[in-house]
């Protein structure tokens, strides 16, 4: 076959070490499977176990879960509803995604997605490497397991909705299916044609996203069927269309596009992300897509190298979990690097897997909600994970590539361990950052562990004041005293925890509610005196409770009237200087911003902020500082929220701050 003669197939052990001595030693090892697949567990049972915490970590998904709350009912209305308003033929499957919210709470439930979720990541490795025919199934799924975000962005398996995860993985079980029974398919059994051709058209109608998706994968497919077809371009097309396969690869994508486009018709969107913007600008809709199409990257965020480079502060599950996934990392990177031999069509494949990372986010860059959040330089990746599989297609088309080149004996041995080395630095640092991100999440799914304990020590709930249960005032302060749960502007939080804690005061005796493996405890942030902090490089678990928003390159925004920060390690009695750079969020006709700022429940002063980032300096008497620990709370009145004028950020917006600093001289 004149592919494989092109690859140097990766079966082939071209250029043997000589037998014995330090090389073929450790070339042994490297081969070694058992070494292999322990190292394989040890990776992804360390960064997997850290997709376990989030859950209803969107507005969106806060209104599926007040909806699932009333029953099949009200979940089946809503479904059409939504259908009918986004101009998307799917709410056959949406009833997944509402259950799905509403066991979430058990997390046997959450642990079942994210193994649906990593299977999907597994089959996907599968799929690429028999496609290419090439063995590299354990690198794909390594640097898809080693390289993935974790992040409100990037949502957990468990809150990325389980309506495009789980067809997902359907569709490419069944596409890997029939790659096995490519020459043989007229030969299968009736049955067997039907349920593939069902599971198939299944997983196109559950989801536009799965849909994209689906045909991204035969466009990979033919792109390779016609690379590799013998004879002049006529030859080619008849051998190519004109066969029984064609015709059942093409039969459910018609249907299903007869079904979108029809429905499309009769109820034309009038939802922004699945419109098409009013003026067409190349430049927008290119960096929109890039921002998706790499926005699963750990690396391609770099935001957030400052927190690695700039705090001393532990990972939350200390050194010992990031010290496994850079030996497991580092060892399967040089393993898998040292057996490849090249990749026929490389080059093409890599260029393609790349272009697919764009095409399947390509409807998300011409829709004006995504557009104006890349105006606003408001990351929105949740609808793009299918792009971070592709684009890390490419990456292993490249590496797979590089294994051509490494020349044999000793050098081959050294350049894959290097390579192992940097991967493992970078697996490390993604286990690094999601820990923290994990963290994160655990004090934001905190708010209903403690609705649960309400319902717990409730007799039951009554009425919409629950004064049955001695429920009586605000239930969201009580259970979310940071704030950092939030709907949609029309989303009544308050009613959505009595009703929460009705659903969970009913199910009080339910032993799996509220048992949740894995969580490793709280490693608050505590800032020091004599050091200047930027806003950016504080690790992403101390913004939610201190009132901060996540932070941008130049700094952090305020959330809402009030954010705190606290110093630990201070002299007490001992007078000292608080200093920081900030600037006011003006609403239109202001000119100034009064921003008060609190030590230890003690006023300190009142600053006028402007639109211009300023210093400014406050005096800390001593006498406050009287147990080691000062936490310095700001407060604005009137925070602005910059969707009054129109934009897509509904964020309420205190003030900027870029900097701070506490010094005792």
């Amino acid at each position: 076959m004149a592919s494989q003669a092109a690859t140097g197939s990766n079966d082939a052990r071209q250029g043997q070490e000589p037998a014995g001595g330090f090389v073929s030693g450790a070339a042994r090892l490297l081969r070694s499977r058992p070494l292999r697949w322990a190292a394989l567990a040890v990776v992804v049972a360390l960064q997997g176990a850290l997709f376990l915490s989030g859950y209803r970590l969107t507005p969106d998904q806060l209104a599926l879960h007040r909806v699932s709350m009333q029953g099949f009912d009200a979940i089946w209305t809503e479904s059409v509803a939504a259908a009918v308003v986004s101009g998307r033929f799917c709410f056959f499957f949406s009833p997944l995604s509402y259950y799905a919210e509403l066991l979430s709470d058990y997390f046997v439930v959450r642990a079942l997605f994210v193994g649906v979720y990593f299977g999907l990541l597994w089959a996907f490795a599968v799929y690429w490497a028999r496609l290419v025919r090439a063995e590299a199934a354990l690198l794909v799924l390594l640097l898809l397991v080693s390289l993935q975000i974790l992040d409100f962005n990037n949502l957990p398996p468990n809150s990325f909705t389980i309506a495009f995860t789980l067809p997902a993985l359907l569709l490419v079980c069944s596409r890997l299916a029939l790659l096995s029974c490519d020459g043989a398919l007229s030969q299968a059994s009736t049955a067997k044609r039907l349920a593939l051709f069902a599971v198939v058209l299944a997983a196109y109608l559950a989801s536009d996203y799965v849909f994209i998706f689906g045909v991204s994968l035969l466009l990979l497919e033919y792109s390779l069927a016609w690379w590799r077809g013998q004879g002049g371009l006529a030859a080619k097309a008849k051998g190519l269309f004109w066969r029984n396969k064609t015709w059942f690869d093409a039969a459910p994508v018609a249907l299903a596009a007869l079904a979108y486009g029809g429905w499309r018709l009769l109820h034309p969107p009038a939802y922004a992300g699945t419109t098409l913007a009013a003026t067409f600008d190349p430049a927008l809709v290119l960096a929109t897509a890039a921002a998706h199409a790499v926005g699963g990257f750990t690396l391609a965020r770099p935001e957030l190298y400052a927190v690695l480079a700039d705090n001393a502060s532990p990972p939350p599950g200390g050194w010992l979990p990031l010290a496994g996934v850079f030996l497991g990392s580092a060892f399967l990177g040089a393993a898998t690097l040292h057996e490849q031999r090249g990749l026929a069509f490389g080059k093409r494949l890599a260029a393609a897997c790349l272009g697919l990372a764009f095409f399947v986010v390509l409807p998300l860059a011409l829709s004006p909600k995504y557009q104006q959040l890349q105006l606003e330089h408001l990351p929105a990746y949740v609808d793009s994970r299918f792009a971070f599989l592709w684009a890390t297609a490419a990456l292993a088309g490249l590496v797979c590539l590089l294994g051509r080149h490494l020349g044999q004996g000793t050098r081959r041995l050294f350049l894959s361990a290097l390579f192992g080395l940097g991967l493992g630095a970078a697996s490390a640092y993604t286990c690094y950052h999601n820990e923290d991100m994990s963290q994160a999440m655990l004090e934001y799914t905190a708010a209903w562990d403690r609705a649960g304990s309400l319902a717990a020590e409730a007799r039951g709930v009554a009425g919409p004041s629950c004064a049955e249960s001695g429920l009586n005032g605000s239930i969201a302060a009580r259970v979310d005293p940071f704030g950092l749960v939030v709907g949609h502007p029309e989303f009544d939080l308050e009613a959505y925890w009595r009703q929460y804690v009705t659903w969970r005061e009913a199910r009080r005796d339910d032993p799996l509610l509220g048992v949740s493996l894995g969580r490793f405890a709280a490693r608050p942030v505590t800032l020091l005196p004599g050091r200047l902090y930027a806003a950016a490089e504080l690790p992403r678990r101390f913004y939610g409770c201190a009132g901060w928003y996540w932070p941008a390159a130049w700094g952090a925004y305020s959330r809402g009237e009030r954010a705190s920060l606290p110093f630990g390690g201070v002299t007490p009695g001992k007078d000292g200087l608080l200093a920081f750079t900030a600037g006011g969020v003006l609403a239109p006709g202001r000119d100034s911003q009064a921003l008060e700022v609190w030590g230890n429940g003690k006023r300190l002063a009142t600053l006028g902020l402007t639109a211009t980032p300023a210093v400014h300096q406050v005096a800390v008497p001593g006498e406050l500082l009287t147990g080691g620990l000062v936490t310095f709370e700001l407060r604005v009145d009137q925070p602005f929220s910059p969707a009054s004028l129109g934009g897509e950020d509904h964020r309420r917006l205190g003030f900027a701050l870029l900097n701070i600093l506490f010094v005792q001289p």
